[in-house]
């Protein structure tokens, strides 16, 4: 509710598209000129629709973090997130005489009350020609509205793991990117399988994750570094367990989910991958096989006492290029720009 309450509060009249379904998968599709993951082919579905609507302003900001769950240095988004407002501006083209806002937001240590993120607040009120005292108090509104809204989803979540204690449910918390997790397209319907199936299935965003828990410094994602918390504790917890949504052809994911793996380790697990074009029947058989290791994980407690995986030996330990020369191993370097050039050029 963040940026919608401070628009509101600062005079403008809001148009918010709900219910991104198959038919706008389709349409993202059908107008992308490259072949995105599922998750930007919606994006582009859902911009066109509102395009639609021929509104005076189309906001689409340019978010390069999430605020941070602890004392991690970097929350970054990926960059295909990153680049959505242009990408979407660059895919309209010509065809809408709508004003596309596209501010860059950057939220810092501190989170909504950082520096960064008010100077990013500011860019977007100079845009809009909001005078000072208009978006001061409604800054003040939004980070109010936000902080109550983050609030009743750990409530939520407390309630629904004590509903699990008190009944003898087995609580799932579902685990990845919010965009992902709480779209019936992209999260291949998994919540409602999970349901039906007799567990119930917890937003990882409503999940309450312990203060000592740790956090990974080296774990540059933002949305990874909550999964990977959450999976930190959900393995060593009894009777609470985990299933991953993801989609295919996800950059940071082809890492996150090695990980996750890693993480969970000797407790049962499931990664449901999807492009937004399966059925329910696959996605089902696969929980079900998932909800029975489960019961037999609890009925025999293997979970208990198998050995537990420390994610944090690999997130503090780093490895020289001594260490990499001496022992002959390749060094794979991402090719996300042409400074991958120059970065390998550099390690020759």
């Amino acid at each position: 509710p963040l940026f919608a309450t401070f628009l509101h509060a600062s005079g403008f009249d809001l148009i918010i598209r709900r219910g991104a379904d198959q038919k706008t998968l389709k349409r993202g599709i059908e107008s992308a000129n490259v072949p995105y993951c599922a998750p930007m082919q919606q994006a582009v579905g859902v911009t066109r629709a509102l395009v639609d609507e021929r509104p005076d302003f189309l906001f689409l900001p340019m978010v390069r973090s999430l605020p941070r769950v602890k004392d991690e240095t970097t929350a970054t988004v990926c960059p295909i997130v990153q680049a959505s407002p242009d990408i979407l501006r660059a895919d309209l083209g010509d065809s809408t005489a709508t004003e596309i806002l596209r501010p860059v937001i950057d939220i810092g240590p501190g989170n909504l009350a950082s520096a960064h993120f008010r100077r990013s607040v500011a860019r977007l009120a100079r845009g809009l020609d909001i005078p000072l005292p208009v978006w001061v108090s409604a800054y003040r509104l939004a980070r109010a509205a936000q902080e109550a809204f983050d609030s009743a989803c750990a409530a939520i979540g407390d309630r629904a793991l004590t509903f699990c204690r008190q009944h003898a449910v087995t609580p799932v918390v579902i685990l990845g990117r919010a965009y992902t997790i709480h779209n019936t397209v992209l999260n291949s319907n998994v919540p409602a399988i999970v349901r039906e199936q007799g567990a119930l299935p917890i937003p990882v965003d409503c999940y309450p994750v312990a203060d000592e828990t740790p956090s990974f410094e080296r774990v540059y994602w933002g949305y990874a570094q909550r999964s990977l918390r959450a999976a930190h504790q959900i393995r060593r917890r009894r009777r609470e367990y985990a299933v991953y949504c993801s989609n295919y052809s996800c950059g940071p994911d082809s890492f996150n989910l090695h990980f996750f793996a890693d993480a969970m380790a000797g407790k049962p697990f499931a990664v449901i991958e999807t492009d937004g074009h399966s059925g329910d029947a696959g996605t089902k058989t696969r929980i079900e096989a998932f909800l029975h290791c489960v019961r037999e994980d609890e009925r025999a407690m293997g979970s208990l006492r198998a050995k537990q995986n420390d994610f944090t030996r690999i997130d503090q330990n780093t490895v020289a290029m001594a260490d990499i020369k001496r022992q002959g191993e390749v060094l794979l370097i991402p090719r996300m720009g042409s400074n991958a050039e120059v970065l390998a050029a550099a390690y020759r």
